[in-house]
């Protein structure tokens, strides 16, 4: 039975060392989350006082990842926009990130310093 705070009343009992050793049980994750994806998930979307207690370990626990299959500027704008939208205590508490991009095996021809130079690599 929930509270009006919204948590268990057995929950709201425990010290704030107690809950955090419990979140960090509950957030513990074998795989890496995409920051792709549209939503959270688990812990942080049970309950908006549970959220706003264990927000800052799930980010600093967990291991986020995403893959650009497009054009990479346009993908490091997608990570710039998620970064934007977890908001800057998050990303404080981010310990890590990994962003791969995939390189398509036909290069496109790259300029550098204004000459067209062929990217493709001779054997």
């Amino acid at each position: 039975m929930a509270t009006k705070s919204g948590t268990s009343p057995l929950l709201d009992k425990l010290s704030p060392e107690l809950r955090n050793m419990i979140y960090e049980l509950a957030l513990e994750e074998s795989e890496s989350v995409n920051i792709f994806a549209p939503k959270q998930r688990g812990l942080p979307e049970t309950c908006r006082i549970i959220r706003h207690e264990c927000l800052g370990l799930y980010y600093a626990g967990i291991s986020f990842s995403g893959t650009i299959y497009e054009d990479p500027s346009t993908g490091l704008l997608r990570v710039q926009r998620w970064l934007e939208r977890i908001g800057k205590t998050n990303c404080q508490h981010l310990r890590k990130l990994t962003v791969v991009v995939s390189i398509p095996e036909a290069l496109p021809t790259l300029k550098v310093g204004g000459e067209e130079e062929d990217s493709s690599v001779d054997p």
